[in-house]
């Protein structure tokens, strides 16, 4: 069962945005007040190009500017108009302007920006580059994260989401893939969020770095085998259910394989294994198991598809 987070608005400082890439101040803007609360990076295009209109709101994201905003402001015969339509876009107080390679009306945007208080910095990098790697950390620091209980982990380029009852063996089953060179992201109480279809995991911030094992107690994952086993997010590719068969009069497990299931959680679809728990089976080596079968189906092979061709082709030839 998820439970959603508690409902607030989630938004970043520039000065953290700032952090992120290179760049050089034009003009620091309200920098202790102004906040980014859209993951969407804004072209501000139409705002720029149209005269002041009611029906635009305040703009909370972003903008970034570049080859194609400076042909638009060269395409217009005097400084004053410039003035004019950049000045429609500072209107609506947008918290951060970057301004990429290919821009050049500096000293237009350091003047305007004066009076609305947005921040100006410039970037050597064209505005497509920024536009990939800023969306992207933004989207997953401005996401809805919901919250489940479960252990996440990552190995050999997967994310997995270990789920099952208290007691199961979650968390010693982490721990036994983290010393088989697995990355630890969480455990018992999990993060998750849907962006653009796939689901990503963090750990909540009281319980990052720890791992409950029964009989030992909390343990800390970072200073027991070092930093480099930590991992601060992943993406979701494969939910494991561990499945304790004592507690179950009978209980239907995936004997041949050949039709991958899945879950769908948050909106997307998830490939889904069950793996039954039972005394001295290797619930780790399981895992990788399971890890290499998801990567084969993923490049097009299924080794039950290939068993069933071969099984129908003997009895053929025996007919």
């Amino acid at each position: 069962m998820s439970k959603k987070l508690i409902s607030k608005t989630i938004k970043i400082a520039v000065r953290t945005v700032l952090g992120k890439f290179p760049n050089k101040v034009l003009y620091l803007g309200d920098i202790k007040n102004n906040y980014i609360s859209s993951p969407s990076v804004n072209r501000a295009g139409l705002q720029l190009a149209s005269g002041p209109n009611k029906s635009f709101t305040k703009i909370n994201s972003l903008i970034l500017w570049g080859v194609n905003e400076n042909n638009y402001l060269a395409s217009l015969s005097t400084d004053s108009e410039r003035i004019k339509h950049i000045s429609n876009v500072l209107k609506l107080y947008p918290p951060l302007i970057i301004l990429c390679n290919g821009f050049t009306y500096f000293s237009l945007i350091e003047k305007i920006s004066r009076k609305y208080k947005t921040t100006i910095v410039t970037s050597q990098l064209h505005s497509h580059q920024l536009y990939l790697s800023i969306s992207g950390w933004l989207n997953l620091n401005l996401a809805e994260y919901v919250m489940l209980h479960g252990t996440v982990i990552y190995m050999s380029g997967i994310g997995i989401l270990i789920r099952g009852e208290s007691g199961v063996g979650k968390s010693e089953v982490a721990l036994q893939l983290i010393k088989h060179g697995a990355l630890f992201i969480a455990d018992d109480a999990v993060e998750i969020a849907n962006i653009g279809f796939r689901l990503f995991a963090r750990p909540t911030k009281i319980s990052k770095t720890f791992l409950e094992v029964r009989g030992i107690g909390l343990i800390n994952i970072a200073r027991m085998f070092g930093i480099s086993t930590i991992k601060k997010s992943t993406h979701i590719d494969i939910i494991i259910d561990l499945v304790n068969t004592q507690n179950l009069s009978r209980q239907y497990f995936e004997r041949i394989g050949n039709i991958q299931k899945y879950e769908t959680l948050l909106g997307v679809n998830v490939p889904h294994y069950n793996i039954p728990v039972t005394y001295g089976r290797d619930i780790s080596n399981m895992i990788e198991i399971v890890i290499n079968d998801y990567k084969l189906k993923s490049e097009g092979y299924n080794s039950a598809e290939e068993y069933i061709t071969n099984y129908n082709s003997v009895l053929k030839r025996k007919k």
